[in-house]
């Protein structure tokens, strides 16, 4: 039973969210940053605006992939157990989330004046995070996101 004297304010449910989307976008957008421009003067404020871009656009990407993801394997895998799901989702999720950030922060970076500069700099950030993009979207999806979804509830 839910009450008002156990539900989870909305700003700690904020927090939380804001505090695990740092977690995530600081590391790999600083990886991507990195491999875009390299380590220079001005690493921190390009890292900085890549970072805080990112965010913006990833955090209503994520909740409508999230949902959508949910839904299609739910519905195209239905005999899969939830540890299966929460795998295929996470996979999903770190190939769709990480292409967000690289497209965000190779657009910040580099620009489109010179689309194949722009091509070679997005798959050379991409193919970088890439182990540590899958490695995050699956703790997220099998560990983390059944917390958050416990909280989210409450």
């Amino acid at each position: 039973m839910n009450t008002s004297a156990n539900k989870t304010p909305i700003w700690k449910k904020v927090a939380i969210i804001a505090t695990m989307m740092t977690f995530i976008g600081g590391p790999l957008t600083g990886v991507m940053t990195y491999m875009n421009i390299g380590l220079s003067d001005s690493f921190a404020l390009a890292w900085l605006n890549s970072f805080a871009l990112s965010m913006l656009v990833m955090a209503p990407v994520g909740i409508i992939m999230m949902t959508l993801f949910e839904k299609l394997v739910t519905s195209l895998l239905p005999n899969l157990s939830k540890l299966q799901t929460n795998l295929v989702i996470g996979v999903m999720m770190a190939l769709v989330m990480e292409s967000v950030m690289v497209t965000m922060t190779t657009l910040i970076n580099v620009g489109t004046a010179d689309i194949t500069v722009y091509f070679s700099a997005w798959t050379s950030a991409f193919t970088a995070t890439l182990p540590l993009g899958l490695t995050v979207g699956l703790i997220m999806a099998t560990i983390i996101k059944p917390r958050i979804q416990k909280i989210m509830r409450s």
